[in-house]
């Protein structure tokens, strides 16, 4: 999201301040109860990240192709690439 991890630290530390409260799941009960954030969204956030976990497709867990797969694409590319003639 080119979001810098201190950027968020510093955001929930200012909410927390705001809020009065002293740790996390204090802070998303506070901001339940005061409606700054609803009980939908709590639930669409826990769909995403079941989903993130059971998600059985091998491509995704597999974060780094291996360098045989990584040169076959890169040969069918250059195939595939329109030809220009002068």
């Amino acid at each position: 999201m080119a979001i810098a991890h201190v950027t968020v630290k510093k955001r929930v530390a200012n909410a927390m301040l705001k809020l009065g409260v002293q740790r996390a799941p204090q802070l998303v009960a506070e901001a339940i109860k005061r409606q700054i954030i609803s009980p939908l969204c709590m639930m669409l956030a826990a769909l995403v990240v079941a989903h993130a976990v059971l998600d059985e497709d091998p491509m995704r867990r597999d974060r780094r192709a291996p360098e045989r797969r990584t040169a076959q694409v890169r040969m069918m590319r250059r195939a595939e690439a329109p030809e220009i003639y002068a």
